[in-house]
């Protein structure tokens, strides 16, 4: 009895397999395609943005650099061309 009922549970287990068909199989494609195009959109969009970020501070810095030039050339030209 022991031996039919261990038969019967292995008998059973061979329907939690599952195996798909040609239309789940499909559809599993079409939702992983999407998946992948949507994370490499957003990698794409997060790669612009830091693009945008970097040439900004990049930018900044060249603004910020050219304003203390500017600044520095101005006190001193004024300093040995003073008029008197």
């Amino acid at each position: 009895m022991k031996q039919c009922q261990l038969v019967f549970f292995a008998l059973s287990e061979l329907y939690d397999i599952y195996i798909p068909s040609q239309l789940s199989v499909d559809v599993y494609n079409k939702l992983y395609m999407a998946l992948l195009r949507s994370i490499k959109k957003k990698e794409n969009d997060m790669m612009v943005k830091q693009q945008r970020i970097e040439k900004y501070n990049k930018h900044h810095t060249n603004v910020q650099w050219y304003y203390r030039w500017c600044r520095f050339v101005y006190n001193h030209w004024s300093f040995w061309h003073r008029e008197e």
